[in-house]
């Protein structure tokens, strides 16, 4: 049966008039961003160097948000998609949604940024914090100078896979995993385990038909830390991110699944 909260979620969806998934049209530069508006492919390819690189070039690029920190996951990260590629950027902001909404298309003004990586998965922020290795939190107080949000909405593209399908090539990318379940140690446990010592705990998935599996990650800030992994089989959606050649999936909501 599908989860009770996931058809609120479905409803309030299409209250919000979701417009059809980003077509080439959504990239085209904007011209409120000023400067040349290129691919988050072409971004990475041409400026992700073996160290942190603050770009001077005046450069912006232009995609969807997938990425929300409405259920407490994702906290401080926005993720952003072109169709090309998807990219982190770190902002020390809480509750971005309410500005920065999933679903609505940012124009990312990157002249002034620093671009880097979090174990090869590239990031985007204000400096490099060599003691995390990660990109530094851009300030709220300047968010708004690299980061133009947008009130329309689009509805997102969420490709139907199973695990074996996973690759390198999908890293932060939204997708809805079929045909899956947890293992049954981890069915009825609490998503994380809150202990003082961890920031995120994981959880075994795996094919029902089959031998895969994949860890999902969850950080004991979210606000469904608390509540028990479903025990039942079916789908499951969530946003696939690699640390170096290891996938995991990150849930945005426990109430984005179908396994009950």
């Amino acid at each position: 049966m599908m989860s009770r909260y996931f058809k609120i979620f479905l409803i309030a969806s299409c209250l919000y008039g979701c417009k059809s998934p980003v077509t080439p049209d959504d990239l085209e530069p904007d011209s409120s961003g000023g400067g040349k508006t290129i691919s988050i492919q072409h971004l990475v390819a041409s400026y992700l160097k073996s160290t942190p690189e603050r770009i001077s070039d005046d450069i912006n690029i232009r995609g969807q948000i997938i990425s929300s920190d409405w259920a407490g996951a994702f906290a401080n990260s926005i993720i952003i998609n072109d169709g090309s590629g998807s990219i982190e950027i770190r902002v020390d902001m809480d509750n971005y949604y309410k500005t920065y909404a999933r679903g609505s298309m940012t124009t990312v003004k990157c002249a002034g940024l620093v671009i880097g990586t979090y174990g090869n998965s590239p990031q985007l922020g204000i400096s490099y914090d060599y003691t995390n290795n990660e990109c530094g939190k851009i300030p709220e107080y300047e968010i708004n100078s690299y980061l133009l949000p947008s009130v329309e909405i689009l509805d997102l593209d969420k490709p139907e896979i199973e695990i074996n399908e996973i690759g390198s090539e999908m890293n932060n990318t939204l997708v809805v995993l079929t045909g899956v379940e947890f293992i049954d140690e981890h069915k009825g446990l609490a998503w994380c385990d809150k202990e003082p010592e961890y920031t995120y705990s994981e959880r075994l998935l795996k094919s029902v038909a089959g031998f895969d599996t994949l860890t999902v990650r969850t950080h004991y800030k979210a606000h469904f830390a608390d509540f028990p992994v479903p025990s039942g089989s079916g789908k499951i959606e969530g946003i696939v991110q690699y640390y170096y050649s290891k996938p995991s999936l990150q849930l945005i909501s426990s109430f984005y699944h179908d396994m009950d």
